[in-house]
């Protein structure tokens, strides 16, 4: 429900020698999930969890993600009112559960839900968790 833009930075010496990332705004669109003209974003950039580790590479991690943020808004941290920099040492739906069946947010069981990453929803870790309740939520308000 937002806007999501992806982003490759070459040649940065870590596995693979690129790192791919990823910025969401997730409130772009969707005003219920943030306070009255506040707005989310999540940011990640991918690694190995050998380098999730180590504090040289995520501090360089770091800097590639605040230097996409700044090209999509330029002086961001001067109206930023709570940045968290979190390791992921496990994405889950990347690679290790790509062959993986998700299961639906409906189950046999009456009034029995799912929701989270590793749901039948879009999105990957949190994006997934957040479209899983708002999924969710959607099915329940028709019922």
């Amino acid at each position: 429900a937002g806007k999501t833009f992806l982003f490759i930075e070459r040649d940065v010496g870590l596995e693979g020698n690129d790192v791919a990332g990823m910025i969401d705004f997730m409130t772009c669109l969707d005003r219920e999930i943030s306070p009255r003209n506040h707005y989310l974003v999540q940011a990640y950039a991918i690694c190995t969890p050998e380098e999730a580790r180590k504090k040289k590479v995520l501090d360089k991690l770091m800097e590639i993600i605040e230097s996409n943020l700044e090209k999509l808004m330029p002086g961001f941290k001067t109206y930023t009112n709570w940045i968290l920099y979190l390791p992921v040492w496990h994405l889950d739906g990347v690679a290790k559960t790509i062959e993986n069946k998700k299961p639906p947010l409906i189950t046999p069981i009456e009034n029995l839900y799912l929701v989270g990453d590793c749901t039948k929803a879009p999105g990957v870790g949190v994006n997934c968790a957040m479209s899983s309740a708002k999924l969710l939520h959607e099915i329940i308000k028709k019922k």
